[in-house]
């Protein structure tokens, strides 16, 4: 997109400044459970509750797992691909992969050869943990990568009892897991990584450490069509969360939140991996939507938050049930992301919620996280997508690359934030952060009153920009985060 020209202006938007703590992720998210109920299950299985994990156990668990992982051969900055889909210890197998040193990089279960291929391509993972229900896919693209079987770890078969029984009494583990796999086998059980008693996770003391050394990678969408890796590090993690966290508690401190979206995206653990474990806050995680199913739960579990894709959201508003609203009464907050929606609809799932929710779409990328929204309490009928969350800074420029100082005047949206990206890792040249820390969203846009509207892409609408103003605009809703699209698999 080549090099923006030097900015003696001030930016078009901030919001408030923010304190990054300094920290490693794992301590970050696991360094506040005097402050609630340690023995809570925080981490539930949706459609089985049995399965759970606890803020006590995740601690428990963790360290054996980071133990495991280095008697395996793990060594700072080697990846680990995630091949799984929603799990109730997902959150803690990318604690204990970040916390050995080693990079998260989470895939699309439902991947074939050819996509799973192209991220292990990219990421060069040294290990696998991942299910025995895709032996055959990843069997095939370990040999490809020429990762050995050895370094392979299936999460089942997993008794729940027994790794409770571990959890609590750590000097019987022997006699609870029983014996490894033979050598010909496609890979190792799980439980192979908690043979080998505990270790500390590590910490990182400076905010240099914490800017070097990545956590995780996550997939996006690239200006070709080829998907590439977003490489985020425990920096901007700890910055995401901080930017989103509330300054006071809502709904009274009650925050049960139920999770349907996938937790290998960005959009999928913002909320649902740091934010549990951090504050207390019970999430319970769906397999996978369904409507029956995910009506039913948030009247069963008494939910309070949800995140959902437009596609979910039509779902819903197209059931005409009358009593959809009496199920859905408990919730108090809707965020919309992962594709475009439009107000008629946004509207129509508000009238089916209790008169104190708000559902507000949400605003980011996996490149830089979630960057505006509309917090509890607030209500809009404009068709904005939310006022920039403190952390952030925004500008709008002309398609010459120049700042659009007036107010409501569209132009390409431009981010820079300590949540940003650290980089790309791609096949083919992708434009990252310029020398002044901006990032270039391709996202036409504008700013009024405080409010971000979006107006569509760079290749929409970049020629009908030279010559127009805002008035020929109306707010339009925005792909929310750009990596909606593997929440889809359309890549």
């Amino acid at each position: 997109m080549g090099c923006l020209p030097s900015r003696p202006q001030p930016s078009s938007a901030a919001g408030p400044s923010q304190r990054i703590p300094i920290s490693d992720i794992v301590s970050f998210a696991l360094d506040r459970q005097h402050l609630y109920d340690q023995n809570k299950p925080l981490f539930i299985d949706a459609e089985d509750p049995i399965l759970s994990l606890s803020a006590s156990q995740t601690i428990a668990l963790v360290p054996r797992l980071v133990a495991g992982l280095h008697a395996a051969g793990l060594k700072k900055g080697d990846v680990v691909l995630l091949h799984l889909g929603n799990h109730y210890l997902y959150a803690a197998l990318f604690f204990a992969i970040a916390g050995a040193g080693g990079i998260c990089c989470g895939s699309n279960p439902a991947h074939q050869f050819h996509d799973l291929n192209h991220v292990a391509h990219l990421s060069g993972p040294r290990f696998v943990i991942t299910t025995q229900t895709k032996t055959a896919t990843v069997h095939e693209v370990c040999t490809k990568q020429g990762i050995p079987p050895y370094n392979v770890f299936f999460v089942e078969p997993l008794d729940h009892h027994v790794l409770q029984q571990i959890l609590r009494s750590p000097s019987r583990v022997e006699q609870q897991l029983g014996t490894t796999l033979g050598h010909n086998a496609p890979g190792r059980p799980l439980t192979d990584l908690l043979r080998h008693g505990q270790s500390d996770w590590m910490t990182l003391s400076s905010e240099l450490e914490m800017k070097q050394t990545t956590a995780c990678y996550y997939s996006a969408p690239g200006p070709t069509g080829i998907p590439r890796l977003v490489a985020v590090s425990h920096y901007a993690l700890v910055a995401q969360h901080m930017a989103l966290r509330p300054g006071d508690e809502p709904y009274g401190g009650s925050v049960v939140r139920l999770t349907c979206l996938p937790l290998f995206n960005m959009f999928g653990i913002v909320w649902n991996l740091f934010a549990a474990v951090r504050y207390g806050h019970p999430v319970y995680i769906m397999s996978k939507f369904y409507y029956k199913h995910f009506i039913h739960y948030v009247d069963k579990y008494r939910a309070s938050e949800t995140y959902l894709t437009p596609a979910i959201i039509k779902v819903l508003i197209n059931l005409e049930d009358p009593a959809l609203r009496e199920s859905l009464v408990t919730l108090r907050y809707i965020g919309v992301g992962g594709g475009p929606i439009d107000s008629v609809a946004l509207g129509r799932l508000k009238a089916a919620l209790h008169p104190e929710a708000t559902a507000s779409q949400i605003w980011g990328m996996t490149e830089f996280g979630v960057a505006a929204l509309f917090r509890w309490g607030e209500h809009d009928e404009t068709g904005s997508l939310g006022r920039l969350l403190p952390g952030y800074q925004i500008r709008v420029v002309d398609h010459k690359g120049h700042d659009i100082t007036a107010e409501a005047r569209p132009g390409e949206l431009l981010v820079r934030s300590p949540s940003l990206m650290s980089g790309y890792i791609s096949t083919v040249p992708s434009a990252g952060v310029d020398q002044e820390g901006w990032f270039r969203t391709g996202t036409i846009g504008f700013v009024k009153k405080g409010k971000f509207y979006v107006v569509g892409k760079t290749m929409e609408v970049s020629e009908t920009l030279k010559n127009t103003h805002s008035e020929q605009f109306s707010p339009g809703p925005l792909p929310a985060l750009s990596s909606h699209s593997y929440y889809h698999d359309t890549w």
